[in-house]
């Protein structure tokens, strides 16, 4: 199977449909995550290497839980940037950036889903809204800017904006019940196994998993002969039926010669996670658990190019994530901190949309005002300052000459 990436300069994340990728790619992607996940955190008492991974899988899959109803709730949050360069050309903007800090509340109510949030900028408020997106009978989006305009604009939305797709529950179960048989099945024949060795002085088992031609055509096979997830997968991809079996054909005829390799690190008693690579002829990947922290290195042609680490924490229910990022051609440095805390209980504070003002009726005296009341905020003005130090003189006529 060949390995593609996929590199956007720009994604629009509301209402698209989504990118029919090969299904071999997805597949692989996913029995990545679910054997490393599986073996990470969860305990296996037999020593089998088959049975350690059928287990992992069985246990990640067997929790996964589609439930009937929506959940309801919400998501309290804070994010905070951190992105440095060495690149001299970008660093004075990225110092901009930094400056921002996010938080908000997200809110889950059936069809009713709420966002609201504050922005700073040198821990000045510079936005305080209120968004609220239904998405029943008549679907439209509601907007409240706060401190700018003391109505609320609605923006109307097309039903088939929302979604697209005929799909329910039961397809989102019927690909996972597919996967796990597939896997399961699949690792009765797979090509793998056991070995014991010294990893930073340390004795250490290590269970490989190859990948090759063979094991993927007869996963591709067995999906090809299983019409409840063709018909499901094309449901949730808007697909029809013959192109998921059209995709399928295309990864079989791709899988020629493949040769990838799963290697995971366990402590030898308890079989505990201690590293995961991910090899074939181009690529390697290697995960290695530090306490809490789980460190990651991508590399193309046995060079890095992605490096970094994810760390997850909880306190009393708060949870606190960290992610940093180093793609190192591009000498760049991303470290993103974000504290959530969930909470099913709480109700989403629902704004007032009686007397909305359509976005598209909106006079042009009222989105004066709205503007006049955003060149009066004291954090915007600090933004305008600083942006117009790192730019270009040309680039002030942005700025309307009636403000």
């Amino acid at each position: 199977m060949n390995n593609k990436r996929k590199h956007d300069d720009e994604m629009d994340i509301s209402f698209i449909e989504p990118n029919k990728k090969p299904i071999g790619v997805i597949f692989i992607i996913v029995l990545l995550l679910l054997i490393a996940s599986g073996i990470a955190y969860y305990y296996f008492v037999l020593d089998n290497p088959k049975t350690i991974l059928s287990t992992a899988i069985n246990n990640v899959l067997d929790k996964v839980n589609f439930e009937e109803t929506t959940k309801k709730g919400t998501i309290d949050y804070n994010l905070n940037l951190n992105i440095t360069s060495s690149n001299n050309e970008i660093k004075d903007m990225l110092d901009i950036i930094n400056q921002f800090k996010l938080s908000g509340t997200i809110g889950i109510d059936n069809n009713l889903n709420e966002l609201n949030g504050i922005i700073k900028y040198k821990d000045k408020q510079l936005l305080n809204y209120n968004i609220l997106v239904d998405n029943g009978d008549n679907p439209a989006m509601y907007t409240r800017l706060l401190d700018l305009y003391d109505k609320t604009i609605k923006l109307e939305l097309e039903k088939e904006n929302i979604t697209d797709y005929d799909t329910n529950i039961n397809d989102y179960k019927q690909i996972a019940s597919s996967f796990k048989m597939v896997l399961n099945s699949s690792l009765e024949n797979a090509n793998y196994k056991k070995e014991y060795l010294k990893l930073n002085d340390e004795m250490v088992k290590k269970i490989s998993l190859n990948i090759d031609e063979l094991f993927l055509t007869n996963i591709y096979n067995k999906l090809l002969q299983d019409s409840l997830f063709i018909n499901s997968y094309a449901k949730i991809n808007n697909m029809t039926n013959e192109e998921v079996s059209d995709l399928l054909n295309k990864d079989i005829s791709e899988s020629k010669d493949n040769n990838e390799t799963l290697n995971i690190y366990l402590s030898i008693l308890k079989n505990e996670f201690i590293k995961f690579e991910y090899i074939n002829a181009e690529d390697n990947l290697t995960i290695i658990k530090d306490n809490d922290k789980y460190n990651f290195d991508l590399s193309e042609s046995f060079t890095s190019v992605y490096q970094g680490f994810v760390k997850i924490t909880q306190v009393n229910n708060k949870n606190d994530l960290t992610l940093s990022l180093s793609l190192i051609e591009k000498e760049l440095n991303i470290e993103a901190n974000i504290e959530y805390l969930v909470d099913e209980t709480k109700k989403t504070n629902t704004m007032d949309i009686n007397n909305s003002v359509n976005l598209e009726e909106l006079p042009e005296e009222e989105t004066n005002k709205i503007m006049e009341n955003l060149f009066k905020n004291e954090a915007f003005n600090l933004f305008l300052e600083d942006y117009q130090k790192i730019m270009p003189s040309d680039d002030a006529s942005l700025i309307p000459s009636d403000i």
